[in-house]
């Protein structure tokens, strides 16, 4: 999905992409071909006997060629419109004995030498899977019933054995199968209404099912927002009772077809034509789930999607002589075509399948002629998207001028967004990030900032030409596809009406060290604030450094490798390890098959050794090596700063923790415990030193050396520590403390608020429990069991925001999961649930109406939502706002501390609940224009008395 921020034309535009928020799986189908007994598509274009450039079967070699280049993996056929009056068996058999007819869609002449087996072995030669289309107008259902049974069935029956008759011993095993083509039209020779056709469509189905269970029928539709749609899809989407079993089946229609030809009377309107199919496919796509719900079909059985199987540019002003729609396209309709191609993508959540019409000739991006052929403009980003653009959809935001002027249709313009630059962004499964973008602006160069591109390799796509007039012939190519690189560095220029597909190598995540900041010994002057910014300094989160050896340590605690006691070279990014003189060498002794062990040798002097060391002192010494230079030489002045990372970062990746109950372990919880004695009793005898603050904080801190008590992972608990450390260390007087006095109630603002259980003034045996113990205890309780399975410490559990059923699950996001500024973007139904957890400093934003929202354990959220069938409940949450467009019947805050909620004009009759909650405001819309919003707290205080006996509440009233 790629969202859009609209900003001024000359403000700087920016395109972000999340490769690691992967979204729906593309399906390879939206990339299918069309043929159609319609002009020279199928006579002249596929099939041409005699033509030098033909082979034995008729079928021309150089277009098969191209076809191959496409990788259509799905070919529509025989229509279109011709379907209409098309009877299957006149195109089988000997070529001399079959008929030759009148032919009413086009009105002409169908000569049957190109029929059912043909196209089925030129597929095949191709590589493409057949998709074909019943008559529905002049057929019948007993037709239907033989083509399925001549194409799929390997029994012994009359049209099976047609088949073999023929010489094609094994069935085709047709997958798909369309339930006519455009019945509702005018033009067709048998027009029908949607109560008609609909019923049926549902009698075929079954019979068809019935026959082969295994096929997948495509219903046929509109243009997916009319009257026809909703209606043939509440009728055919019902469950299917099986005559055999009396279980309810699933609904016996997989897909729901829409067609829809783009053109415009200027370049913008064409090229923003086929945002109006976006639309198309969302509308659609909610009157499926409409259809769904309205037949009670369960969310187990498989989602029907959208079958786009016609779109294409379409201008008949565009057809040179009189051959049949042989339009001539312009790089204006090239970018129409990618922005196709991009609504496909951003929509493949809700597609199935989508066929340009057509694949030769009419309407096409090949033009043949009797020496050869023509790859038109609009070749070059099918070929890009078909080959590259698979995979799966991947998050995107882009942020730049939109076009504003007049759209065809003219819907178009209020509906939906018209950037000036459209983007879709897919991962391949090998790993490579595609990134297509259309400038459509005809006359203006977008210089961009991309974020989310991997520096290095970049390769460079880029379709365009002289102007949006340019186009290929025999004669011209003025529409060209170039490949160049780019090292990813920097800004993008995206030329004027072109379009670019960028693709690159994603990288794995980098292992970042964080550098803490390390106090100054007595008499020694710090580095100065531009040699540590120089450095890259502000690394200096000491629990961060916690939390990153913590993650590095569960990974390596299945290694068995012992402390060895030795010092790093001098030497800042060397390998070399010198050991110390005592150093023990162990010998482990081998026994030959042949006989005793031999006695070992004595061990030679030791001598320089040379180890592989761990990932993560390799990766320090590499940034400090290549980035920190002046901060090691300004560090050997302080006894070596670096070094000593250095040090606990090699010690730390090599040491094993000891075994709880094993002499070790109680050894060095020992040690801990008399050194922190021996710290904490230096600090009560200096109490009224002029060092007070100074030794509290040392203190305080030192019992964060206990963190290798605390499973499984001790990053809060020293996080705690350090807080607590931290509340002595802003300065050695009390010049802070008057420094406060004048902010009034802002000074405790950061506190937390106690209930009543934890008041020590309403509870004695809280006081008489308050002895202070002469010195902290390293083990706090009894520590809990160890994990077995040392993997089972991981990092950050990875974000994932994705559709289970009918429940979105939105998990683990934080500020540093998305671009900034970036929301989390959920395109909701009104039978989908929506729970977001765990997350951090996130906005989410929900589009259309979903059923409930449930918020539980968040920080910093921010939620926007359009509207709610149900509920918004939120539990253990701080510093929540929510922000209400449309309706919500209520909101359900439990144990919240801090929140806003932001009503609108039409979500006045929202009913809030709260139950031990603190700071709940509920900003009012204004009530004029020229008014303000008015901001209202949510009373906290309960008044409560006896009465008759009885315990009587009264709500304590704030004005606000």
């Amino acid at each position: 999905m790629t969202s859009f921020t609209k900003i001024a034309d000359s403000a700087p535009a920016s395109i972000s992409v999340n490769a690691s928020h992967k979204l729906s799986k593309i399906n390879d189908n939206i990339y299918g071909g069309f043929i159609e007994h319609m002009g020279r598509c199928i006579y002249g274009g596929v099939y041409d006997p005699g033509n030098p450039l033909s082979d034995e079967d008729g079928f021309r070699k150089d277009f098969i060629q191209v076809m191959k280049d496409l990788k259509a993996p799905v070919m529509r056929y025989p229509g279109g419109n011709f379907t209409a009056t098309y009877h299957w068996l006149d195109g089988v058999g000997p070529k001399d004995q079959r008929p030759s007819r009148p032919e009413l869609a086009w009105l002409g002449r169908e000569t049957n030498q190109f029929g059912t087996d043909e196209f089925m072995k030129w597929c095949k030669v191709v590589g493409t899977e057949p998709f074909l289309c019943f008559n529905f107008g002049t057929g019948t259902l007993d037709e239907a019933l033989a083509w399925l049974e001549y194409c799929n069935s390997d029994r012994d029956t009359y049209y099976a054995n047609l088949r073999r008759k023929n010489g094609h011993e094994a069935p085709y095993n047709v997958k798909y199968w369309a339930l006519g083509n455009e019945t509702y039209g005018k033009w067709q020779v048998l027009e029908d209404t949607k109560e008609s056709y609909a019923k049926k469509a549902y009698q075929w189905a079954k019979a068809i099912k019935m026959l082969d269970p295994s096929v997948q029928l495509v219903l046929c539709g509109e243009k997916g927002y009319d009257e026809w749609d909703e209606y043939v899809l509440k009728y055919c989407l019902k469950p299917h009772i099986s005559e055999l079993g009396g279980d309810i089946n699933k609904p016996l229609i997989s897909m729901h077809s829409i067609h829809a030809y783009t053109r415009g009377a200027t370049h913008n309107m064409n090229a923003t034509a086929p945002r109006n199919a976006e639309r198309a496919i969302q509308i659609c796509a909610s009157l499926i789930d409409y259809a769904r719900i309205t037949n009670n079909i369960p969310s187990s059985v498989p989602q029907q999607q959208v079958c786009f199987d016609e779109w294409n540019a379409w201008d008949p002003k565009a057809w040179p002589g009189e051959e049949g729609a042989e339009q001539i396209y312009d790089l204006s309709d090239a970018l129409a075509v990618a922005v196709w191609l991009n609504v496909f993508v951003r929509q493949s959540k809700y597609v199935g399948m989508a066929n340009i019409a057509q694949s030769a000739n009419v309407l096409s991006p090949i033009i043949t002629h009797k020496d050869g052929l023509v790859k038109q403009s609009i070749w070059h980003p099918l070929w890009l998207f078909s080959n590259y653009m698979r995979g799966h959809t991947v998050a995107a935001h882009v942020c730049c001028g939109e076009y504003e002027g007049d759209t065809e249709p003219a819907w178009v313009r209020g509906a939906i967004e018209t950037p000036w630059l459209d983007v879709s962004s897919v991962l391949a499964d090998d790993g490579t990030m595609n990134l297509a973008v259309v400038n459509i602006h005809e006359s203006t160069d977008f210089t961009v900032d991309l974020s989310g591109v991997k520096e290095g390799a970049v390769e460079v796509n880029t379709v365009t030409g002289n102007n949006v007039k340019a186009l290929n012939s025999k004669d011209q190519e003025g529409v060209t596809l170039k490949t160049s690189s780019w090292d990813g560095k920097g800004k993008f220029t995206f030329g004027k009406h072109s379009f670019t597909l960028l693709r690159w190598k994603t990288a794995p995540a980098r292992f970042n060290v964080c550098i803490p900041c390390i106090p100054a010994r007595s008499g020694t002057p710090l580095p100065s604030v531009a040699a540590m910014a120089a450095s890259g300094a502000g690394m200096n989160n000491f629990a961060t450094l916690i939390k990153r050896l913590d993650a590095a340590t569960s990974r390596l605690e299945d290694i068995a490798t012992s402390i060895t006691q030795s010092t790093p070279s001098t030497s800042v990014g060397s390998k070399a390890v010198e050991p110390s003189a005592s150093a023990a060498s162990h010998t482990i002794p081998i026994t030959s098959p042949s006989g005793p062990s031999t006695p070992a040798a004595a061990p030679s002097a030791p001598g320089p050794v040379r180890e592989d060391l761990p990932a993560s002192v390799t990766e320090f010494d590499t940034i400090v090596k290549d980035d920190l230079d002046h901060f090691d030489k300004i560090s050997q002045g302080l006894g070596g700063l670096a070094l000593d990372i250095r040090k606990v970062l090699l010690v730390a990746t090599k040491a094993k923790k000891p075994a709880q109950d094993s002499p070790a372990y109680a050894d060095l919880l020992s040690g801990l415990q008399q050194g922190i004695g021996a710290v904490m009793e230096i600090r009560d005898k200096n109490r009224k030193c002029p060092q007070e603050n100074h030794l509290a904080v040392v203190g305080e801190g030192v019992s964060m050396l206990a963190w290798v008590t605390i499973e499984p992972k001790p990053a809060d608990y020293i996080g705690d520590v350090l807080g607590g450390a931290q509340l002595y260390g802003p300065g050695g007087d009390m010049s802070s403390v008057f420094a406060d006095l004048n902010r009034g109630e802002a000074v405790t603002s950061g506190l937390k608020k106690v209930d009543k259980s934890q008041m020590t003034h309403k509870n004695p045996s809280l006081r008489a429990s308050a002895a202070e113990s002469p010195s902290p205890s390293v083990n706090r309780g009894k520590s809990p069991t160890p994990n077995r399975k040392p993997d089972a410490l991981k990092t950050k559990k990875p974000c994932r925001c994705e559709l289970d059923g009918n429940k979105w699950l939105v998990e683990h996001y934080d500020q540093n999961d998305l671009p900034a500024g970036q929301p989390i973007e959920i395109q909701a139904e009104k039978h989908q649930s929506i729970l977001i957890t765990r997350c951090k400093a996130t906005t989410v934003k929900v589009i259309g109406k979903a059923n409930a929202i449930s918020i539980d354990n968040c920080s910093r959220l921010d939620l926007l939502v359009e509207s709610l069938v149900s509920t918004v409940d939120v539990v253990n949450a701080a510093n929540f706002r929510l922000q209400i467009l449309g309706t919500l019947p209520s909101i359900s805050l439990d144990k919240v501390d801090g929140a806003t909620v932001f009503l609108s004009k039409d979500s006045l009759a929202t009913e809030v609940y709260s139950s031990k909650c603190t700071s709940i405001n509920i900003t009012l819309p204004p009530a004029g224009d020229d008014d303000d919003s008015v901001e209202c707290p949510v009373p906290e205080q309960i008044k409560t008395w006896v009465e008759n006996g009885k315990l009587m509440n009264e709500i304590v009233k704030q004005e606000g």
